[in-house]
């Protein structure tokens, strides 16, 4: 199952990326930005310590 949830999570960081790239294309412009970046979390919780 991990291997599954592995190639499911490349697939839709994939997926994702090129959304942004023809967002951007579109747009003009990044929107990506220092400002809107989320970060880590400082307090995270983890399933499998």
């Amino acid at each position: 199952m991990a291997t599954t949830l592995k190639y499911g999570s490349k697939r839709d960081d994939k997926v994702t990326g090129i959304a942004r790239k023809e967002l951007e294309k579109e747009l003009g412009r990044t929107v990506v930005f220092k400002k809107n970046y989320l970060g880590k979390p400082e307090n995270k919780k983890l399933l499998n310590p």
